[in-house]
């Protein structure tokens, strides 16, 4: 029997480090009789096997379903218990990143962020050795960031036994072709250590050990990023230069780059934790460690100012920048390469006398990184208290710098498939997520990178089951940090997952599958640990000791749990949309997509109900509100239908039913915009009850993947501009639309302000002051709606809206789901943030008693201007600054109130013989308006006759033109040809007016339908 230990072990109860048998007979847990005594092998290996037996009890996880998932599972569980376990607890030893299994780099590096989770939730002493050993090398860290000319302390981006920077060195096995070039200047390892020692303090709530060890070292790293923050009076803000961000291609040749996000948005959040903790920690204890670190009132104040002015850039698609200078750079064209050659992309660029460093390629996720660290919401909270506008909602912002960056990302560790499976999960796309998960279990199962025999990734070990118990069964940390929150997603194979976890010093046993959580608390740690509840399907639980219950988790009971729920629809439909449009049909990856819809409907159904049969949801912990859920259950009943049977069974059970004449309206629509010849040069159309069916609020009003195809369809095909021109907010529109981008155009506040189709903002002209003034006011109502108390404003009426020169708040709805005292209360807290954001009085505010109105003071000429604005000036305004040459024609134009007839008459004004139109409307009297204005007008009953008549319309041009759509089996891309034929023939023996004189009793004659030969231009624009 043979112990190894070495002088740098930590001594153990009762023994002297020179004590060698002693030793050896303490680790191996015999005594001297008992191994006088042994003679056969069970007897050595029995008490062996029990340690085996403790350790995978706490640490397995059991899959069901999936073979590979289940076998990567256990083979990365083995690799990080042989890496670290409870037996090292007292040993100065860190978490190393290739582990004990071979002989490459064995340093501790920046890593240490993804094993942590692992360990924390299975053997904390494991987290609180590692901190020991950074603690430990705490004076090699202050002389490092003295070496470079800061204060504080700066770990060394590879860390060993002294503590000192050793990743210099090109002797080590295995890589010696590595550039190591400004590896120095890798500073976020920094944030990594200080992310830990919160992290531990959070889980764990061991006060003294916060007190003795981990204060000093978070007072010295935030020390050392005060220290390298320079303030820029050009700009007001301060600014970090000369580092190197988690993507190491980009590395300014050496001397580092500027204002990189991850490193700057990550310092702020480091400066917000330390503050909180100057309000908790033991004073005494605080200004000890203060006075040693030489932290004084005035560094205080610094780290101050600096949380609220750091810089963070920003390109022109309105995405974080992922350092200064970085959308100049241009695209690599990877498909240029094999994947031999993208894994070592800079050795072949070299060889062409190219850099790496000269294109917009990452080596890994880099600006994504902060959503790896921290929620989508307090990354959004902290740009905001920036001073930065952000138009998004924290999601689609999150959504938007997803798109940008993965299309820029290499992959070339196999951290970036487990960084972008964890974030791809908070933007819904259950299909990427999936894919890059299954990457990245392959990465040493199957040797992907040719270095596992030098050693396995154990932070991209301990990453990959972080996915499965974070992301697919959904434990983790609710923002407020009150609660921690189950919210399962399995893939489809997976049928169920179960595991032990530490909870706040509780072991509880999680069993999750398709429908339910079943949670068991069996024992306790000993932690000083803060109970606090589980979340599980809208319900908040707290077990006691050896207790159980089983949860249904597809449960909405609250109107902020709505919302979160409709928002990820989004994301789902517009991943469908986005992989139809680029396949050209439907593909596999839908399929997969079809299981979160279902998901999402089963929940919306199963929503608490009334007496009377009304959905109730709670808006806060005392109120419960009534909720109209049709339009949202119904438009998920169409999507699934026809992502699973086709449109042909979707028209049969969901459009026959309920529009009468359905299939006739539908030809006749077709003939009326030229069928296989049909062809815009501008298509102009409203969004709500036009190409859209209305819903009674419009935040949830998420556009359905069918509505979405069948209007891209027609735009593609048939238009060569298209625009929603609507009286709604902006941001309000692009975030419940799940259109491709590079295809419409959003015009907003009834044309005044839009995005083009490269997603570029513009407006109409607006003075500088009151542009300025309204720009602040936005970012801090933002801020105060994002407030635990003021949250609920969010969430009834109108919510928060921005309109061009008019923000909009909530403080009531209809049905009075806000007592009068809060309301009133909150009108308040309004009017005085008004004043502070311009004293001089220079806002107005308009108080209907629903809502609270806010704008500039205007000129009574601006006044009178504004008053009269509408669709119309928005469409001469549009067609002035994106040259929609409305004049030329063809116009379709579609609306269905009478806001929207200024769009025909502007139309018709500049372009009388090329100007058609189609209206959504059973008003008699709106009909004959417009019918007088435009001759050349279809009345329609519903929005969806609107886009079926779209979308065959499309259908048919891409059959003359020789192009298929892929479908699956059981889609039809409409009526049989037997079927045309006799549609057809029943149709040319009636009149040609017949729908007209039909619907349109009171129309003027010359609005009557005319034959398809003179109602459309049979040739291109």
């Amino acid at each position: 029997l043979v112990s190894i230990f070495t002088s740098k072990d930590s001594s153990f109860e009762g023994y002297d480090k020179a004590d060698s048998k002693k030793l050896c007979q303490r680790l191996s847990k015999l005594g001297p009789q008992e191994l006088r005594h042994m003679h056969k092998y069970s007897q050595i290996y029995e008490p062996h096997s029990q340690s085996w037996a403790e350790l995978w009890a706490k640490a397995d996880i059991f899959i069901e379903g999936d073979r590979l998932a289940q076998k990567m599972a256990r083979l990365n569980t083995y690799h990080l218990l042989i890496a670290a376990s409870p037996h090292r607890k007292r040993m100065d030893a860190g978490l190393s990143i290739k582990g004990i299994a071979g002989e490459g780099c064995g340093h501790v590096m920046w890593d240490e962020i993804f094993q942590f989770p692992f360990y924390l939730t299975k053997f904390p002493t494991v987290c609180k050795a590692h901190l020991m050993y950074r603690a430990a090398r705490l004076p090699i860290a202050k002389q490092n960031a003295e070496k470079q000319g800061h204060k504080g302390a700066l770990y060394p981006w590879h860390s060993a036994g002294t503590g000192k920077e050793v990743g210099r060195p090109r002797y080590w096995i295995g890589l010696e072709g590595m550039d190591w070039e400004a590896f120095d200047k890798c500073y976020h390892v920094n944030h990594a250590v200080f992310f830990n020692c919160w992290q531990y303090y959070e889980e764990t709530n061991e006060s003294k050990f916060l007190e003795d060890t981990l204060l000093e070292m978070m007072l010295e790293i935030a020390m050392f990023w005060q220290s390298v923050a320079q303030y820029s009076a050009e700009d007001g803000r301060y600014h970090i230069d000369g580092v190197v961000g988690p993507d190491t291609f980009h590395k300014n040749g050496g001397k580092g780059i500027r204002d990189n996000a991850y490193t700057n948005i990550m310092t702020v959040w480091c400066f917000q934790k330390l503050l909180e903790l100057f309000k908790t920690v033991n004073q005494v204890a605080l200004e000890e460690t203060c006075k040693r670190v030489g932290m004084t009132p005035d560094v205080v104040e610094r780290i101050r100012d600096i949380q609220s002015k750091m810089c963070v850039h920003f390109t022109v698609e309105g995405v974080i920048e992922q350092y200064e200078g970085y959308q100049k750079l241009p695209m690599l064209d990877l498909e240029r390469y094999t994947l031999e050659e993208r894994n070592r992309i800079a050795d072949v660029l070299q060889a062409d006398g190219l850099s790496v460093e000269d294109y917009a390629v990452d080596k890994q996720p880099d600006t994504l990184m902060v959503y790896y660290m921290l929620s989508p919401m307090e990354v959004y909270k902290i740009l905001l208290d920036l001073g930065y506008d952000i138009q998004e909602n924290e999601a689609e912002f999150l959504r938007k710098n997803f798109g940008y960056y993965c299309q820029r990302t290499l992959h070339s560790m196999p951290l970036s498939f487990t960084i972008l499976a964890r974030i791809g999960q908070l933007c819904w796309k259950t299909d990427y997520v999936w894919d890059w998960f299954m990457e990245a279990v392959k990465a040493d199962l199957f040797n992907r990178e040719g270095t596992t025999h030098l050693g396995v990734h154990c932070g991209h070990m301990a990453a990959t089951l972080d996915i499965v118990l974070s992301t697919f069964t959904g434990v983790k940390s609710c923002m407020d940090a009150d609660s921690v929150l189950i919210e399962p997603s399995l893939p489809p194979s997976w049928t169920k997952v179960k595991f032990r976890r530490l909870i706040n010093g509780s072991w509880y046993h999680v069993t999750v599958t398709k429908k339910k959580v079943k949670l068991a608390l069996e024992d306790m740690e000993v932690l000083k640990a803060k109970q606090r509840p589980i979340s599980i399907g809208g319900n908040k639980l707290i077990l006691c000791a050896w207790s159980s219950v089983g949860v249904k988790y597809h449960k909405m009971s609250t109107m902020r749990e709505f919302y979160d729920l409709m928002s990820k629809t989004k994301f789902v439909r517009q991943s469908i949309v986005s992989t139809y449009i680029s396949e050209k049909g439907f593909s596999p990856a839908i399929q997969n997509q079809i299981e979160a819809l279902a998901d999402a409907l089963m929940t919306l159904e199963k929503v608490p109900r009334s007496d009377m049969g009304v959905a109730q949801v709670g808006l806060d912990a005392r109120k419960r509100i009534n909720l109209d859920l049709h339009y949202e259950i119904t438009e998920l009943r169409k999507d699934i239908c026809y992502l699973q049977h086709g449109v042909d069974r979707m028209y049969k059970e969901y459009m026959r039913p309920v529009i009468n004449e359905f299939d006739e309206l539908i030809h006749e629509g077709v003939e009326f915009l030229g069928g296989a010849d049909c062809a815009f040069h501008n298509l102009i159309t409203d969004r709500d009850g036009t190409i859209n069916n209305y819903c009674g609020r419009y935040k949830s009003s998420v556009q359905s993947a069918y509505n979405s195809i069948f209007l891209s369809r027609f735009a593609t095909d048939c238009c060569q501009n298209s625009i929603i021109l609507t009286a709604a907010p902006l941001q309000g529109m692009i975030e419940v639309s799940v259109n491709p981008d590079n295809l419409l155009v959003y015009a907003a506040s009834k044309g005044r302000e839009f995005l083009d189709i490269h997603g570029h903002y513009q407006s109409a002209d607006m003075d500088a002051g009151q542009k300025k003034v309204m720009k602040a006011l936005n970012m801090r109502l933002k801020q105060l709606v994002t407030a635990p108390h003021f949250q609920k404003f969010a969430l009834i009426g109108s919510g928060l809206q921005f309109k061009f020169g008019q923000s909009t708040v909530s403080r009531q709805d209809m049905s009075g789901s806000i007592p009068v005292n809060e309301s009133e209360e909150f009108l308040k807290t309004v009017k005085k943030l008004a004043e502070e954001v311009c004293p001089t009085g220079d806002l107005l505010i308009h108080d209907t008693g629903l809502d609270i109105e806010i704008l500039p003071r205007l000129s009574q000429e601006s006044q009178a201007e504004s008053a009269t604005f509408h669709k119309g000036k928005g469409l001469e305004f549009l067609d002035d600054r994106l040259k929609l040459d409305v004049s030329k024609g063809p116009n379709l134009v579609c609306g269905d109130t009478s806001s929207d007839v200024p769009m025909v008459e502007t139309a018709m004004a500049l372009c009388p013989e090329r100007t058609w139109a189609i209206f959504i409307t059973k008003d008699k009297q709106l009909i004959g308006r417009v019918t007088a204005i435009c001759p050349r007008t279809l009345i329609l009953p519903s929005p969806d006759c609107l886009v079926s008549i779209m979308y065959e319309c499309a259908k048919l041009k891409e059959a003359r033109q020789g192009r298929t759509v892929k479908r699956h089996s059981s889609f039809n891309l409409g009526q049989s040809r037997e079927e045309a034929a006799i549609r057809t023939r029943r149709r040319t023996n009636s009149s040609s007016a017949a729908f007209s004189t039909r619907e349109l009793s009171v129309a003027h004659p010359d609005s009557l339908i005319q034959s398809p030969a003179n109602s459309r231009p049979r040739s291109g624009w």
